[in-house]
């Protein structure tokens, strides 16, 4: 079977899945081979506004590439928003593979609580918890990691930059040095951005610096490792 027959016999399962949780849980199947296409099955996609060719999240990105989930079957249970944050999800991340074990594509889940969460906040006024309520998913992955749903790579780069720019305390490009903009160059690599085709030119236009710059920036982290 090729990497395509193998996420593609997923899709049964995952119509499955949409039926058993109804209109409330959103089940997609990322092909891995085409990172700003990679969706290539979508059920209940009102969860995310996303469609069938949309691209990968940032949470995929930071996992699905990473030697620290390699081993892991799956994620479970963490925070997921959609919207711009207006709606809270909770998502799951099956890793399919192929014979070699490489891993060639997702099943995920993202379920809609943000009617749940209302009511949980009321509750929580009521019923006193104990401190450290944070829990783990089933892959050792704590509930609160967060990922977002971006439809477009200008989206997807829109919310990697302010993540970093909150992580870095760097607000204004205009007013960065050059070491710091190497820095936050450093930073969206390992977040694998730049796996994204096109993200050269958008993270380019953000740092208001020009496109050989960041190649220039990324041959020296790769000189590095």
């Amino acid at each position: 079977m090729t990497h395509r027959e193998i996420i593609e016999s997923y899709i049964p399962f995952a119509k499955f899945i949409a039926q058993i949780c109804g209109p409330r849980c959103e089940v997609l199947l990322h092909d891995l081979s085409d990172l700003e296409h990679s969706i290539i099955f979508l059920e209940n996609g009102q969860i995310t506004g996303r469609a069938v060719g949309g691209g990968i999240t940032d949470f995929a990105l930071r996992t699905v590439f990473s030697k620290k989930y390699t081993d892991k079957e799956f994620v479970a249970n963490y925070c997921g928003q959609a919207f711009e944050g207006t709606r809270t999800l909770k998502s799951s991340t099956f890793y399919i593979r192929d014979k070699a074990g490489e891993i060639i594509g997702l099943l995920c889940t993202n379920v809609d609580i943000t009617e749940a969460m209302k009511y949980k906040a009321i509750l929580d006024g009521e019923v006193e918890f104990a401190a450290g309520e944070k829990q783990s998913g089933a892959a050792g992955v704590g509930r609160f990691v967060n990922e977002n749903f971006s439809h477009t790579v200008g989206d997807l780069v829109d919310t990697t930059f302010e993540q970093t720019q909150s992580e870095t305390g760097f607000a204004d490009p205009a007013r960065m040095l050059v070491e710091e903009k190497k820095e936050f160059v450093l930073r969206l690599y390992e977040k694998n951005l730049f796996l994204i085709k096109g993200a050269v030119g958008e993270v380019a236009k953000r740092l208001r610096i020009s496109e050989p710059t960041v190649y220039r920036y990324l041959r020296e982290i790769s000189q590095t490792e």
